[in-house]
């Protein structure tokens, strides 16, 4: 579909996703685009930060000889890192200084819009035993203080709406606790159960490392039960739609 460049109003999507050499990752972020694409008049398409193809730089070249001038661009991100804050609004001002006429919105923070966190309840309590519990969340990790306090905010408004007995937040990489030191802490306790919900949009390498230390904490005896990751779902897709709708221009400078 090709865009005429008179069409002042004339907006395309493009979800941003991490990337990863995980094929089921890619295949499943792929749907959850393609189901965005299927509930709105604009097209939708998609593009990585790395490890997956095609980059922003490439999905963003083949639209602008396509017509389109106009792109807005929804970071599939669930917390505010480098990537959200830094690379990703660096390379959309790059294109743009390079591409004449280039415009981009970008979307508000995917990881904050509450559709998402109403899903975050919905796998949790899909999860919980009868009887008390304690709550785990784990992220990607960050290095932005800023990120992995939006996890810990997370895990403490998730308690609340759980009715989860206890919480903590902790990460697969980077940040600290790991999810490994809190199985194991949380095993020394003992008697409560615990419910894993791993903070991903996607499966992927990070998510199967999550699956096998839970696998490794049975093993070990401990009462410990996992919950979906966010994954494909009419909540994720509204969380998106929405998201590029409150999505404000991008300055250039």
């Amino acid at each position: 579909m090709t865009a005429s460049t008179s069409e002042a109003g004339a907006q395309v999507i493009l979800v941003v996703g991490h990337g990863s050499e995980d094929r089921d990752a890619v295949l499943e972020f792929e749907r959850i685009v393609g189901m965005c694409a299927s509930r709105v008049s604009a097209p939708v398409r998609h593009a990585y930060l790395e490890l997956a193809t095609p980059s922003i730089g490439q999905a963003i070249e083949e639209l602008y000889l396509a017509g389109w001038r106009q792109i807005t661009v929804v970071p599939a991100l669930l917390t505010a890192g480098r990537h959200f804050e830094q690379d990703i609004p660096g390379e959309l001002r790059r294109l743009s200084g390079r591409l004449p006429g280039l415009r981009c919105r970008y979307a508000p923070l995917l990881g904050e819009r509450s559709e998402l966190r109403e899903l975050a309840v919905e796998r949790v309590s899909g999860a919980k035993p009868d009887g008390a519990f304690a709550l785990v969340v784990v992220a990607r990790g960050s290095r932005r203080p800023r990120a992995v306090e939006q996890v810990r905010e997370l895990a403490i408004w998730l308690k609340e709406r759980t009715g989860a007995a206890d919480c903590c937040a902790c990460f697969v990489s980077v940040a600290s606790p790991s999810l490994e030191s809190v199985l194991v802490e949380q095993g020394s306790v003992g008697g409560q159960p615990v419910v894993v919900f791993p903070w991903f949009l996607c499966t992927g390498v990070l998510l199967r490392r999550i699956h096998d230390l839970v696998d490794a904490a049975r093993r070990a005896g401990a009462d410990v039960r996992l919950a979906p990751h966010l994954g494909p779902s009419a909540r994720t897709v509204q969380a998106i739609l929405e998201a590029a709708r409150l999505a404000e221009e991008l300055s250039v400078s």
